[in-house]
């Protein structure tokens, strides 16, 4: 089972997607809810999926009108994957039944969102969905049991620069999370990508991550104020980025991002024999550039609206992924 599955991780995300709504079929479920109204800007928005020009999601090369894009069920989690669970979740035939438990729903449009290559986009191309190429995300796979394995994966000029680099992040440390502090950080990252941040809402969800199997580490000077941080959890021998912040006012905070979240994360992966550290979409060329891994998340959608059917024609025909 996934992070992204778990009760514990469901419940930190609460209030991120619409309210659930039951899908199972025959041994395998999915997280699933049904979007009534325009959300425009989410990541849950179909509209906003399937024509924005946002670096991390597709670019659609013709304009694309206003079709009927709601009443729709999602299939996905919060965390931005498509991720069924269950004994028989790998099973063609289960695939099948919850496909059509989702189609069974009394919307005109069913769509999964961020799946990954496998078994289930096998079924829903099968079931004449229309796959639309969506995103990316990064995994990094730690070579070797420590720093030297990790930076001897990269070509001599690379490793060079990845030294320079570590040499001039500030101090990362782990520490226990001062929520406050920690809070403040990441509203400024939220309101420098989505232009304001509630500030309770924010403390709420990095409460409900610290309080799982988790790490915090936080790039700190000598004055003693924070200038970012990363958080991880731990879930079955691997770890995941829940959240970061940043001081945009410090430039100190410049190098924060690299030297929590992948430098000092390596550090301390590597000390608990963990394999892999998950970080899901965006920020691709650091990502790639600190030796992760990119797996293709891709939209699947069918609708019985002929306007919308033609829309997502045109989409999946125009459409490329950002990073390939």
């Amino acid at each position: 089972m996934s992070l992204l599955t778990t009760p514990a991780w469901l419940a930190a995300m609460g209030g991120k997607l619409p309210a659930p709504v039951p899908l199972r079929a025959d041994g395998v479920e999915a997280h699933a809810f049904v979007q009534h109204e325009p959300r425009p800007t989410e990541f849950f928005d179909l509209w906003h999926v399937l024509t924005t020009t946002a670096p991390a999601l597709p670019i659609c090369r013709e304009p694309i009108d206003s079709p009927p894009w709601v009443p729709a069920l999602m299939v996905m989690v919060p965390g931005y994957e498509c991720l069924p669970t269950g004994p028989r979740a790998g099973e063609p035939e289960a695939l099948h039944a919850l496909v059509s438990a989702a189609l069974a729903y009394d919307v005109p449009t069913a769509a999964f969102l961020y799946t990954r290559p496998g078994p289930l986009e096998a079924v829903l191309h099968e079931r004449g969905f229309t796959c639309v190429p969506l995103s990316m995300t990064w995994d990094l796979h730690l070579p070797g049991t420590g720093m030297a394995d990790y930076l001897a994966a990269f070509p001599r000029k690379r490793r060079k620069e990845l030294r320079r680099e570590m040499r001039s992040v500030v101090d990362v440390h782990a520490e226990e999370p001062d929520l406050d502090e920690l809070t403040a950080l990441k509203c400024q990252l939220v309101t420098k990508y989505r232009g304001g941040a509630d500030f309770t809402a924010e403390r709420r969800k990095l409460a409900a991550l610290a309080a799982m199997d988790s790490l915090t580490l936080v790039a700190r000077p000598q004055d003693g104020n924070a200038v970012g941080f990363a958080m991880f959890a731990r879930h079955d021998g691997d770890w995941t980025c829940t959240a970061v912040g940043f001081d945009y006012a410090d430039e100190r905070s410049r190098l924060a991002y690299f030297g929590t979240a992948f430098y000092a994360a390596a550090e301390h992966a590597y000390a608990e024999q963990a394999r892999t550290i998950s970080y899901g979409q965006g920020a691709w060329a650091a990502k790639r550039g600190r030796g992760c891994t990119g797996t293709p998340l891709n939209g699947w959608v069918r609708t019985r609206d002929a306007r919308l059917a033609e829309v997502l024609r045109r989409s999946a025909a125009t459409t490329r992924r950002e990073v390939l």
